[in-house]
């Protein structure tokens, strides 16, 4: 089906709030993988943290505990899938307080911060709460001391392999914004004007009055491990995604 006739059907779809959030979740605690990374792509896509949707409510106890599986094994951004998996915590089921346990640690080994900014937010704060900030204030704690550590800093002892590294990150880097400069040049003339840039960020407009480029930030959480996996643990991780829960159940 191309891309596009897809998206379209979605956003007919999506004016029917509920069935197609109900369609996203059939998707998100779907057995087999590939259905999985689906749903939790229109999850994000589409914003449903915004939903009415509440799993306490909505879910009965198994699918709750698949959900928070399903919604933390791919490690997406917190804003979007925290908000309503958090609540879960104050669950009245001890299997779905186990599961979000056990699995926010590892979670939160990635985002830190970012998983007790969206507790402040909720204002949850329960036994289970206080062990998961406890857990991240020793993480905090232990980072600052490894890092106070310059003996462990590549920076420090590998000084030679680190300037290396960095120099041939950044010829990788120039190489590629040539070839994508290169290969969007014709589309980038028609869209925009060039201009010459003094030092400073400043230009001269048509009427010779000088002007500044504006400051545009965006900022949006990431893994801090990703990039610490090996390529085995990577594939590994990929597999898990991908994994079919009816096998792993057949095979327990």
């Amino acid at each position: 089906m191309d891309i596009l006739t897809m998206k379209g059907c979605l956003s007919s779809f999506q004016k029917n709030s509920d069935d197609f959030l109900k369609f996203a979740l059939s998707f998100i605690i779907h057995p087999k993988g590939i259905y999985r990374v689906v749903g939790r792509r229109l999850w994000d896509d589409y914003h449903l943290e915004f939903s009415e949707f509440n799993p306490q409510k909505d879910l009965d106890e198994i699918p709750q505990c698949l959900f928070i599986i399903s919604m933390l094994q791919d490690y997406g951004n917190p804003e979007t899938r925290l908000p309503k998996l958090l609540p879960l915590i104050e669950s009245d089921s001890t299997r779905v307080r186990n599961v979000i346990m056990n699995r926010l640690v590892p979670y939160l080994d990635d985002y830190m911060g970012h998983v007790i900014k969206v507790f402040d937010k909720l204002n949850i704060n329960n036994e289970h709460v206080i062990k998961i900030r406890k857990y991240y204030d020793q993480r905090v704690d232990a980072i600052e001391k490894r890092r106070a550590i310059k003996e462990l800093s590549p920076k420090y002892s590998y000084v030679i392999e680190y300037k290396e590294a960095m120099n041939t990150q950044k010829l990788y880097w120039q190489q590629q914004m040539k070839e994508a400069e290169k290969n969007n040049e014709s589309f980038l003339n028609n869209i925009m004007t060039k201009v010459l840039l003094a030092r400073g960020g400043g230009w001269r407009d048509d009427s010779g009055n000088i002007q500044h480029l504006g400051c545009i930030k965006i900022s949006v959480p990431s893994r801090q491990l990703v990039q610490s996996m090996t390529p085995m643990e990577q594939n590994e991780w990929i597999n898990e995604l991908l994994k079919d829960w009816n096998e792993t159940a057949g095979n327990n």
